[in-house]
């Protein structure tokens, strides 16, 4: 990536193979501001693509990042403070349980170590196909 290349992003709630478009102002509101921005997902956990993109004359032309995380919405329509405090622990657990052994020297399974990288894992889920091929086509047109 260089530096002179405009960037831009868009962020999906994904439903399984479904995608809806979540604007940059609800975004914000939900995640930065902490404001009941998603009324809709009450008291659901939700998995959010969060995607990055260089821009070629203000069109997506290359996709530097698709990641995804899962998020608890409040009956309020918030974000769950407790449980984004949670996940961000573990995502930043995540680079030293991935270093980290789950067989010891004796050959025992270290369950915690175990255990933290499935928690880990769910919170970040894969993408299906058909959610990946949605999320392509909104940003680039039919694939």
């Amino acid at each position: 990536m260089r530096p002179d290349v405009p960037l831009g992003h868009r962020t999906f709630i994904v439903e399984g193979d479904a995608i809806t478009r979540l604007s940059q102002a609800r975004c914000n509101a939900f995640i930065l501001k902490n404001q009941p921005a998603l009324p809709e997902y009450a008291g659901q956990t939700i998995t959010l693509a969060f995607v990055g993109y260089e821009l070629m004359n203000r069109k997506p032309s290359k996709i530097f990042l698709l990641q995804t995380s899962r998020h608890r919405v409040t009956e309020e329509g918030r974000q769950d403070f407790d449980f984004w405090r949670e996940s961000a622990d573990l995502q930043m657990q995540g680079v030293f349980l991935n270093r980290a052994k789950v067989l010891n020297a004796d050959g025992v399974i270290n369950a915690k170590v175990k255990f933290d990288l499935r928690r880990l894992e769910s919170l970040r889920p894969k993408l299906s196909g058909l959610a990946h091929k949605r999320i392509l086509e909104v940003l680039f047109g039919t694939v």
